[in-house]
């Protein structure tokens, strides 16, 4: 994502980070994760320029080593775009660093 590269309201990102807690079915160290895909069990939301963002997906990056957290969210209808649009991710209780943005169209 970037400039020359924007989302645009509708479009779904994925979004890649680690220290989601635990999953089921559960992770193992050191493995590529394959089906079944390991879904995060907290809660996860993520908002986009403070506008909610519908999730389908929150678990283990396919293809890569575990621990890596995939979250795919839709880019919601309402954001204001920009080039920095604040992206808020929260798993459980705990907010993800701050800081975050996306380029929206």
């Amino acid at each position: 994502n970037s400039a020359a590269h924007p989302a645009a309201p509708g479009d779904w990102v994925s979004i890649f980070g680690t220290g989601a807690g635990t999953t089921t079915p559960v992770s193992l160290d050191g493995l590529l994760v394959a089906a079944p895909l390991p879904h995060v069990d907290a809660a996860v939301t993520v908002t986009m320029g403070g506008v909610a963002c519908q999730v389908n997906y929150a678990g283990g990056a396919p293809g890569l080593v575990s621990g890596v957290l995939q979250i795919n969210a839709q880019v919601p209808a309402g954001v204001t775009p920009g080039p920095s649009v604040p992206l808020v991710v929260k798993v459980g209780d705990v907010t993800a660093q701050a800081g975050v943005t996306l380029t929206v169209r």
